[in-house]
């Protein structure tokens, strides 16, 4: 297994480590990093790549991406080892692996659900292992967090950070049946970082003694940077955007073609002045839509590990806000068919997802005139887009791309011509109108224009970002998402949601970029559709460019400068300085509202996440304090989220809320205030339990007596499950 080569990496193992004691869950980037300067006075964002692959979670060796600062990193059960610390978490955890084997043997999917995956629940393994509630809590978050960061088999997890997790196991898990040690299960255990590794010899024996053969180690591979692209104008778009265009020139040399799970991409390694920025995977689903792209993206993103998802292509715009032609990078990104219908009409319920703030601001900042598909428009593009606006019954003189079309000085005499032309005439309040000659113009000019436009004074806009099932050809749709609640919304596609919401379940930094190929109108064609594919495509890897660090760029040199390659701060992760505690104070305050507006949090535990994240004590307490927080309501919040990833009889929730540091008053409060079926939740935790391992009905009834349940609801979900 691998191990820290000095001091400096076994710190950083160590602090990983204690932050999860903590906070009962991994560290973000953000905390850790605050963690370490605070403490060490070490650098995460400098250490973290150069650590041995095989330790860390979240983040992969030798990337040169810059790490957001949400992004979880955890420990992988090498990682937990070289602790020394963790060793009766990783017991449990091999104990639980050969469990989590025997269920996928034995699980029987139902009739109609052949491809249901058997399922691992927090709650049975605790029976399993003897542990209980809430005295081992802690333990069980623990075991949870190594779980979820180690390649055992799982295919979903849920419930992370909690002592109720659980996990969709599939066939992976069957290599692990019979390993007895931690050295044996990491020679078992799938290492991206060594994608073509022969199997040792050992873990060939073993895993012929299980009966298992290994998916070929050649479809495994790491990448720091997945782009998926939805459609294959996209996809190719995107490989021509990356691809260098002359030797030894910036982008991919030569695309490797792989595969893993029978999903194919492109992988390359993007170089600029020779030297290896980041490597990229290029790839498509079957199928346009979130649907498909979700699982299509999940998959990989499980197998190849990136460090972060990004995705080029086509959407449609608003004609108040953008041309054709424009890139939009989403940020909010959303669902914008997520609601509910009623007699009164659509009430939209969107999760929003929202870049990375160091992201954000490249995005912002970022200027495309040096883009291949950038260029100044001549006198005669100018005037087919003026037409062009016309015949489209938009208004060229508030349209957003007129500066672009039109420099100053020149609308004026521009109109002047065209009239003097005969292809507009002017009303008495000085409107333009097409004449005959001048509509006969632009339909000629854009039937003959199967190409569609090479080069355009596009933008880059950051904007909101709605993604839907369906393709829309309404113009009033517009109007009616921005009465929904977002009023600036620029842009509709189908999987810019799925997208960010792939990389955040998994804590990754995400980009989506579009190019706007129509208005979502009638006239809508695909003229704009290649272009757009092209444009979004170069904007999207201009932008990893410069998000990848600046001192990768730099290299070794030593004639570079210090101060010049010194990477752009991310505000996320700015540090107080020493002795500001009226400025400490304030940044408490906003991360505990930030932590607020993502889970719910008793006052004992935002206390803890917020000294986790590196606060000191007395400044966390005050930050807290200084809100007006509503901890029934944070409590019942808290009790519905636990009632969505497992079943609890009263006692047993009353202990978790508890457990997660509200009060009893709180606890009890919170759960009676809810109308819940005691007898449907023995009846879930009863299947829940058969599902896993087999029991008499007089054992499944003392089981759900021990979770809680009074004896007469035991004896409904004995009877429920069919015992």
């Amino acid at each position: 297994m691998p191990e820290p080569v000095d001091a400096t990496q076994r710190i950083v193992l160590d602090a990983i480590w204690a932050l999860l004691l903590r906070a009962g869950r991994w560290p973000t980037f953000h905390e850790l990093d605050q963690h370490l300067y605070r403490l060490h006075d070490l650098d995460a964002a400098r250490l973290l790549p150069e650590m041995p692959p095989g330790l860390l979670h979240g983040v992969n060796s030798g990337s040169s991406i810059s790490i957001a600062g949400t992004t979880t990193i955890g420990l992988t059960a090498a990682g937990a080892a070289a602790t020394g610390r963790a060793r009766r978490e990783l017991d449990l955890f091999l104990a639980v692996v050969r469990h989590a084997a025997a269920v996928q043997r034995d699980y029987d999917p139902p009739a109609d659900q052949p491809d249901r995956q058997a399922v691992l629940a927090a709650a049975d393994v605790a029976m399993l292992l003897g542990l209980s509630l809430p005295e081992d809590a802690a333990l069980l978050r623990r075991l949870g967090a190594i779980l979820y960061t180690e390649r055992w088999g799982w295919t979903t997890f849920g419930g992370r950070g909690t002592e109720a997790w659980t996990a969709a196991v599939d066939r992976e898990v069957r290599r692990f049946r019979n390993v007895r040690d931690l050295s044996t299960y990491w020679e078992l255990r799938p290492k991206h970082w060594l994608p073509n590794a022969p199997v040792p010899p050992a873990a060939r024996r073993q895993a012929a003694r299980d009966d298992t053969a290994d998916r070929p180690r050649g479809a495994m591979g790491h990448v720091d940077v997945l782009v998926v692209a939805a459609l294959r104008e996209e996809f190719d778009a995107a490989l021509g955007a990356a691809s260098a265009a002359d030797p030894g020139g910036p982008g991919v040399s030569r695309w490797q073609q792989r595969d893993v799970d029978g999903s194919p991409y492109s992988w390359g390694e993007y170089r600029i002045d020779g030297k290896l920025r980041f490597t990229v995977a290029v790839a498509r689903p079957t199928h346009m839509g979130g649907r498909t792209t979700g699982s299509f993206v999940a998959r990989l993103a499980d197998r190849l590990h990136p460090t972060a998802v990004a995705m080029c292509g086509v959407c449609a715009g608003d004609p108040a806000r953008a041309a054709l032609g424009d890139v939009v990078v989403g940020t909010p990104v959303f669902e914008w068919d997520e609601g509910k219908h009623s007699a009164s009409g659509f009430e939209g319920d969107h999760r929003q997802f929202s870049l990375d703030l160091h992201w954000l601001r490249a995005a912002q900042e970022f200027d495309p005139r040096g883009l291949p598909a950038y260029g100044d428009p001549s006198d005669d593009e100018a005037l087919l887009w003026f037409l062009e606006q016309l015949h489209r019954g938009q208004h060229p003189r508030s349209h957003p791309a007129r500066d672009a079309y039109f420099p100053s000085g020149t609308w004026p005499r521009r109109l002047a011509q065209f009239e003097t032309q005969g292809l507009i005439r002017r009303e008495s309040n000085g409107e333009p109108k097409l004449t005959g000659d001048g509509s006969d113009l632009v339909q000629r000019r854009l039937y003959d224009d199967v190409e569609g436009p090479q080069r355009l004074p596009f933008r880059v806009l950051t904007a909101p970002m709605a993604s839907g099932s369906a393709v829309i050809t309404d113009p009033a749709e517009w109007d009616r998402l921005r009465r929904m609640g977002v009023r600036s919304i620029t842009a509709i596609e189908m999987e810019a949601a799925t997208i960010a919401t792939v990389a955040d379940d998994r804590g990754l930094p995400w980009l989506v970029a579009k190019g706007v190929m129509d208005h979502a109108d009638a006239e809508k064609d695909d003229r704009y559709k290649r272009f757009a594919a092209r444009a979004s495509a170069q904007v999207m890897f201009a932008l990893l460019e410069r998000l990848a660090p600046a001192t990768m760029v730099a290299g070794a040199d030593p004639t570079v400068n210090d101060a010049a390659t010194e990477p752009t701060v991310d505000p996320t992760r700015i540090r107080p300085t020493a002795g500001t505690g009226s400025a400490e104070q304030k940044n408490a305050v906003r991360s505990a509202k930030e932590y607020l507006k993502i889970a719910p949090f008793s006052r004992e535990g935002l206390i803890e996440l917020l000294s986790a994240a590196g606060y000191p004590l007395e400044v966390s307490t005050h930050a807290v304090d200084s809100l007006d927080i509503d901890y029934d309501e944070q409590a019942v919040k808290s009790a519905q989220s636990y009632l969505r990833v497992a079943a609890f009889s009263r006692k047993g929730l009353i202990e978790m809320l508890s457990s997660a540091g509200y009060s009893l008053e709180a606890s009890t409060h919170a759960v009676d205030s809810l109308d819940i079926d005691y007898d449907e939740q023995a009846a879930s935790s009863a299947q829940s339990h058969l599902r896993v391992s087999g029991s008499s009905r007089k054992g499944l009834i003392e089981l759900l007596k021990y979770a809680g349940f009074t004896h007469s609801q035991a004896v409904h979900g004995a009877d429920k499950a069919g015992l």
